[in-house]
């Protein structure tokens, strides 16, 4: 990987930039159940973004979050 390997960073939640399109839509059933989730087990899988901060990967993670009002978020990202 070299000097372009992955960053794994605790951050605020507020730094992160949804995307202006997501993929995929989930349902408030979805995103309660990842709430549920993570009021068991903690965050389990980092979402993923860019060096900017956009969100690449994990957006009704990141909808889960916000809605449990989490002052920060996991993240791997990219440097560059």
């Amino acid at each position: 990987w070299g000097d372009n390997a992955p960053l794994y960073e605790i951050v605020p939640l507020s730094w992160v930039k949804p995307p202006r399109r997501s993929a995929r839509k989930h349902s408030r059933q979805q995103i309660d159940k990842i709430k549920a989730s993570y009021r068991t087990l903690g965050v389990v899988a980092p979402i993923i973004v860019d060096g900017d901060y956009n969100l690449i990967a994990g957006n009704g993670r990141l909808k889960a979050l916000k809605r449990l009002k989490a002052p920060t978020v996991s993240v791997i990202g990219s440097s560059t």
